[in-house]
């Protein structure tokens, strides 16, 4: 059974702290632990939501800067 790890409905801050605790995991875990696979595949999907949170923001802008 493969689990989705939607994390569109998490904000921002949520994300961010949720990437920071499994960052921590992976340091208390050992180095050939098959746990190293959900955490990674989370992992990856908070990174790729906060990239394309990133891609919106910056394509979301009006192009006007003030001087």
């Amino acid at each position: 059974m493969t689990r989705s790890h939607d994390v569109r409905q998490l904000t921002t801050t949520e994300l961010e702290n949720a990437r920071r605790e499994l960052r921590a995991n992976l340091g208390l875990i050992n180095p050939g632990s098959p746990a190293h696979v959900p955490i990674a595949a989370h992992m990856r999907a908070i990174d790729t939501e906060l990239a394309e949170r990133a891609g919106n923001q910056h394509a979301s802008g009006d192009g006007h800067h003030d001087n």
